[in-house]
């Protein structure tokens, strides 16, 4: 099968590589190799694998080990909804593992158009990797992203029903994170940080992102024990189930602005972020998703407050205006695409 248009923007969008090789596989096994795994053992840093849609599963596509190497794993179709890494349960999805002492990549490894779902433990691990994740579905895990002593950059991507003891959806320890236009939707914590836990050090930077019905003891959103220093710009954080929205530890600061707190069973404007509900263009309304509570649908109604037309901050979260009256079914990813 010869790639797709989107396919081929994808892999000209990666800087190119002297010497890279384009590795085309397919889910039952008959392209050039017959798992990710067989394919990662083969390549060499700079090199792409291109998956065909379908689902991947099976010896080979589950506990994915990435050491020494910078890879680019793309789907054909960019579409994480037909392009999907099934574990069954069986224990991590991807692992990305650089080591310390070796020498600087000047490229990030980049995960773009695939889903990841049903894992026994992470999703995504990474340690001493520069990591691009993108236009990626991060589902029904026991564990989303797990990143230590790393740099990534999380865009476009929905991270949703994980589970953790710490990070239902993003653990970070002595990471560096910015993640824009993303979605993190019903992750849960038994601990601390229903969708993201951010250790001592590194700085993270959360930019048009929506969080909805996460649930945690301490920090039903974010849990922070980070020295360094956290933003979020133009944000939703909205309908925690448990726990305040955000819970900050540790002597470093974070600053909301643009954003909207509302709904949270433990709190919206509390601790760590109490005296900031009225600066910088922040505010507690109802955010007026399109769906109902449960339904998934985290588009704006035209009315809401978060919408571009209605405030100064310009589109607040990270999905657009979906409808004029309230919907309650979950928009397809095919519908999501055609509202951009």
């Amino acid at each position: 099968m010869r790639p797709s248009l989107l396919a081929m923007f994808l892999i000209l969008a990666v800087p190119a590589v002297v010497g890279a090789t384009v590795y085309h596989l397919e889910p039952n096994g008959s392209g050039v190799f017959p798992s990710i795994q067989a394919a990662v053992d083969a390549c060499a840093s700079g090199d792409t694998i291109l998956l065909a849609d379908g689902v991947y599963k099976g010896a080979g596509n589950h506990d994915i080990l990435i050491r020494r190497k910078v890879l680019h794993l793309l789907s054909e179709s960019g579409d994480p909804s037909r392009c999907v890494i099934d574990c069954q349960g069986e224990s991590r999805g991807l692992d990305f593992h650089d080591g310390p002492d070796i020498p600087s990549w000047p490229e990030m490894a980049v995960i773009d158009g695939i889903g990841i779902r049903n894992t026994g433990g992470w999703a995504i691990g990474a340690v001493f990797t520069q990591l691009l994740i993108r236009n990626c579905i991060i589902e029904d895990s026991k564990g989303g992203l797990n990143l230590s002593w790393s740099s990534f950059e999380l865009t476009g991507c929905v991270i949703r029903n994980n589970r953790a003891w710490r990070g239902g959806g993003v653990k970070l320890i002595e990471t560096d994170l910015l993640a824009t236009d993303c979605v993190f939707y019903r992750n849960h914590a038994d601990s601390d940080g229903g969708a993201i836990y951010s250790g001592p050090k590194g700085d993270f930077t959360l930019v048009r992102c929506t969080f909805s019905e996460n649930d945690a003891a301490s920090g039903a959103v974010i849990h922070c024990e980070s020295t360094s220093q956290q933003e979020l710009d133009c944000c939703i954080v909205s309908y925690s189930e448990e726990g305040a929205a955000i819970w900050k530890d540790g002597q470093g600061t974070i600053t909301l602005g643009c954003c909207n707190l509302f709904g949270n069973a433990g709190g919206d404007w509390t601790g760590a972020v109490a005296e900031q509900r009225y600066l910088r263009g922040n505010f507690s309304v109802d955010p007026q998703f399109c769906g109902v509570l449960g339904s998934g649908n985290l588009y704006l109604q035209s009315d809401s407050p978060c919408a571009p037309a209605a405030n100064d901050c310009g589109l607040v979260g990270a999905l657009p205006v979906g409808c004029q009256a309230t919907a309650t079914a979950e928009l397809s990813w095919s519908a999501v695409k055609a509202l951009y």
